[in-house]
């Protein structure tokens, strides 16, 4: 039998429990909610948009969602497999043809590395599970070194403005770390996706979400970009400082969200509001269909929410037991102990500034946290969930 919420009793657990992060000071403020069908069960501002200027929590903020893209991605994905037009494990080469040549690295470091062939294509299921070989750049391993010796470093400090299509054949430039499909590592490519869907689509990843998602949903404030009429709602980002309280990261990304940007990064590059995301969610609980529209069959629904991982790499890292990935997001396949309020078939994801999202398709709930706090702190999302499926009859 489904769990069934109670706004009243959900309140009196959830909200001191929220408004103790502003209070000693974790978050300087963010925004949560949670839907159980089409029915709003919770929703709550806490603390302050911009401290420096005293504002509010605004139920409009719009906020860097980073990775939490990702899922967007991976439904704009589900549009055109619901059209035929991809097949999971078909080879990226077949419509990147840069990345038949990938070589996988091997030994050695940033111009001097030894590399070998793919022993096997990369597939489209790798790059919707992260196990495509791809990186990231950031952590101190070889294949990072080479990707921050490349190109790739003008794109992180802000000197090299590509377009996605330029930015993945830069990549695709680059040794793998490992062999496509032995071994899990979150890297760029949900963005490879993000121009697989433009290849296919025949049109620009931002104006094939525009058509197939935001549109349609009517997620009115969800781009990749901040026009000026909207950029009082931009909330800042902060981070913790040693010792205790917050600072403003000034200038954090901002370049990569004015208009004059040309990369579209279905990774991590859009923004987006409280009531915008949960539009998408609520979409998801609806099986592909919400206010009537409908953009995803539930067919394509339930794909885009199942485990695609290969079945040797599951769960998609030992710190995350029971846990598959789909299209772009993890989902849950198996009970953890330590966490057991968490249903099988949880389908989750969060980003870089601590925002947080699930649905959960058995009691048809989702919830949503938006803070802009950097490095990633889910604690308070954590509590979000925990209390939801505790407080639960």
């Amino acid at each position: 039998m489904a769990m069934q919420l109670d706004a009243t009793r959900l309140d009196a657990a959830l909200t001191p429990a929220l408004q103790g992060f502003v209070a000693r000071g974790a978050y300087a403020g963010f925004s949560a909610t949670v839907w159980q069908g089409e029915e709003l069960v919770y929703q709550r501002l806490f603390g302050q948009q911009d401290r420096e200027a005293a504002t509010p929590w605004r139920e409009d903020a719009i906020v860097r969602i980073y990775s939490m893209s990702k899922p967007i991605t991976g439904a704009a994905l589900a549009v055109l497999w619901d059209r035929g037009l991809w097949d999971i494990d078909d080879p990226v080469a077949q419509y990147i043809p840069e990345f038949g040549e990938t070589p996988v690295y091997v030994s050695g470091g940033p111009g001097d590395y030894v590399s070998a062939p793919q022993a096997a294509p990369m597939t489209l299921r790798h790059l919707f599970t992260h196990t495509s070989g791809l990186s990231y750049g950031f952590d101190e391993r070889p294949v990072d070194a080479i990707y921050r010796s490349s190109r790739l470093a003008d794109y992180y400090e802000g000197r090299w403005n590509p377009d996605l299509a330029e930015f993945v054949a830069e990549l695709a430039r680059q040794p793998l770390m490992f062999q496509p499909g032995t071994a899990f590592n979150y890297s760029f490519a949900t963005d490879v996706l993000g121009r697989v869907a433009e290849v296919i689509a025949g049109q620009p990843f931002r104006d094939l979400l525009r058509e197939t998602l935001f549109g349609p949903l009517e997620m009115v404030d969800t781009d990749f970009f901040v026009s000026d009429d909207r950029r009082a709602r931009f909330a800042p980002c902060y981070s913790p400082v040693e010792g205790g309280g917050l600072k403003r990261l000034d200038g954090e990304g901002e370049a990569r969200y004015r208009p004059a940007s040309r990369m579209h990064s279905g990774g991590g590059g859009l923004v987006s509001t409280l009531a915008d995301y949960m539009r998408f969610l609520r979409m998801l609980l609806g099986e592909g269909e919400l206010g009537g529209v409908r953009v995803l069959s539930p067919r394509a629904v339930r794909y885009l929410m199942t485990d695609h991982l290969p079945p040797a790499l599951f769960p998609y890292e030992a710190k995350n037991p029971g846990m598959g990935y789909g299209l772009c997001g993890a989902v849950r396949v198996q009970t953890d102990p330590l966490i057991a309020w968490d249903p099988v078939g949880l389908y989750h994801w969060g980003g870089a500034a601590s925002t947080s999202m699930w649905v959960d398709p058995v009691n048809r709930m989702a919830g949503l946290l938006m803070p802009q706090l950097m490095p990633a702190d889910f604690t308070a999302a954590e509590v979000l969930r925990r209390t939801v499926y505790t407080t639960a009859q």
